[in-house]
């Protein structure tokens, strides 16, 4: 269902000038979780996903400082490896913890249908 996404509990930091994230995010959930975590300071935000070759793997972003949005790509393809750039940041996971040890919450979306009511996480 899209109504629950999963939050990831942890840090993430902005490398604009890195070959790619040591530990990559794996998930366009994760990415763009951890996009809105990292660019606190920006109004808007517009999330996407899919196969460019023109970006690197896993999850980028855009700034554009003189809108204050940012554009976060989710980029599902493997290779071949386009590295970090001012024009598309990588979003990298800080000290992330290994397999089966991280920690987070499911996030409940609510539609608009009528039987669909609450909130919040779980």
């Amino acid at each position: 269902t899209t109504r629950l996404t999963k939050v990831v509990d942890g840090a993430y930091a902005v490398h604009a000038n890195a070959s790619s994230c040591a530990e990559p995010i794996l998930t366009y959930h994760e990415c763009f979780e951890a996009a809105r975590k990292v660019f606190t300071h920006v109004v808007s935000v517009s999330n996407a996903s899919g196969a460019d070759a023109r970006r690197p793997v896993g999850c980028s972003a855009a700034l554009r400082p003189w809108s204050a949005s940012v554009s976060v790509f989710f980029n599902e393809m493997a290779s071949p490896p386009t590295a970090c750039s001012v024009a598309h940041q990588c979003v990298c996971p800080v000290a992330p913890k290994p397999f089966g040890q991280a920690t987070g919450a499911l996030r409940y979306h609510p539609t608009s249908q009528p039987a669909d009511v609450g909130r919040g996480f779980a």
